[in-house]
């Protein structure tokens, strides 16, 4: 991927979370948890550390649970 350095692979489940930028990541893993275990919506914008280049890119992410 080019914003994370992750293959689709490596980003599976939560590891997506490890290109979160670390003064970032505690915050969006807190808002992502709450978005799967209280159906809030999850809108945030933080930085990705790409872990090959070192680029760090500013992102919004918008999601919500979908579940079957």
């Amino acid at each position: 991927d080019t914003l994370t350095g992750l293959s689709e692979e490596e980003a599976h489940g939560h590891n997506w979370l490890l290109s979160v930028h670390i003064e970032d990541r505690q915050e969006v893993q807190k808002k992502w948890h709450n978005m799967i275990v209280y159906n809030t919506p999850f809108e945030e914008i933080f930085r990705y550390h790409h872990r090959v280049t070192g680029l760090i890119t500013n992102v919004k992410c918008t999601a919500t649970d979908v579940t079957d």
